[in-house]
């Protein structure tokens, strides 16, 4: 090996290694104004001045102590928050000797004179057990869905086939303001909805539905994600329409097509599908079943000639099956609510 190619190697491994002693570690410990007793759960986080972009954040442990790994050094915004204190905000500036931060103390909001919170719409606070995200004080693209958002926030990861994690634990419910949104898919929200028509994503341990039913803890819980939309943002639709056809060349007369349609508005939720093609499919797949359509009724027949077509209604529909033949082939019209 030439010795420039060893000087280029070192200066490699030299550079990686400023680089990663440049990360801060930064430390500090939290107490109660009133009582001096530590103060665990808090959430501390820090922003960006500029436009309050989260950048790192962690809990108070149980000995009112905290740290924040990894943090590259610059001017932030401290916010610490606690649903019993009033929320704690203190510019600061990070350098390769800020290691422990002077003890932090909270004042507690039942001590206040007024109601007065010193910052309004932390990025991340607990209420309980439940943890609570700010949508707005994490930006995505315009136009993103909720998935680009969730994706944004600590805590939550979602994988390339859609699945979305919290904490740690598989999410298998996602509410939209406590309810289901068409179905218990949790990728139907996630996808269809726009990341700016969200106010707040609650993340809880959601109990069983017998157990909400009889007021008896089962133990069986859920993972769970409920957007929270903002006032102005309950009312939208989506839907998809899927076309195949054989190439004309081909003079192929198979075709297939899809249509489905959903609108909600507050608690009222509708979708409509119609289904027009003669490849064989006469109805939704399950998946689509649960998100688009209720019942549906289908008939087949044939008859000599080699094929045949239908109408069926699906849902509330009382429209009576029409019955022909064309190119052999079993062509499908089915519709429904």
């Amino acid at each position: 090996m030439t010795l420039k190619k060893i000087i280029f190697l070192f200066s490699l491994v030299l550079n990686g290694y400023i680089s990663h002693s440049q990360d801060v570690k930064i430390s500090g410990t939290i107490k109660d104004t009133s009582s001096f007793a530590n103060v665990k759960n808090s959430v501390v986080a820090l922003l960006t001045p500029k436009d309050s972009i989260l950048q790192s954040f962690t809990r108070v442990n149980a000995n009112g102590s905290f740290t924040l790994n990894k943090v590259k050094p610059g001017n932030y915004i401290m916010l610490i928050t606690h649903p019993l204190f009033a929320d704690y905000v203190e510019d600061i500036a990070i350098n390769a000797a800020s290691t422990e931060l002077p003890l932090i103390a909270l004042t507690p909001k039942s001590k206040l004179l007024e109601a007065v919170i010193l910052k309004s719409g932390s990025p991340i606070r607990i209420k309980g057990d439940t943890t609570v995200y700010t949508a707005d004080s994490f930006k995505v693209s315009a136009n993103a869905n909720v998935e680009e958002l969730l994706k944004k926030l600590p805590g939550i990861q979602v994988d390339k086939n859609g699945e979305i994690k919290a904490m740690g634990e598989k999410v298998e419910k996602v509410l939209v303001d406590g309810e289901e949104f068409f179905g218990d898919d949790p990728g139907m929200a996630v996808k269809n909805l726009r990341a700016d028509a969200v106010k707040e994503v609650q993340v809880f341990k959601k109990k069983s539905d017998q157990a909400e039913f009889t007021g008896i803890d089962d133990g069986q819980e859920k993972q769970t994600i409920n957007l929270k939309l903002k006032e102005d943002k309950k009312k939208g639709y989506f839907g998809k329409i899927d076309v195949a056809g054989g190439p004309l060349k081909n003079k192929d007369p198979r075709f297939n097509s899809n249509m489905m349609f959903s609108s909600f508005k507050g608690k009222r939720k509708i979708s409509a599908f119609l289904l027009n093609g003669n490849t064989g499919q006469d109805g939704l797949s399950w998946q689509d079943r649960e998100k688009f359509a209720s019942d549906d009724i289908n008939m087949m027949m044939m008859d000599d000639g080699g094929g045949m077509s239908f109408w069926g209604g699906g849902g509330q529909g009382d429209d009576e099956p029409y019955v022909s033949t064309q190119n052999g082939f079993i062509t499908n019209v089915n519709a429904g609510l």
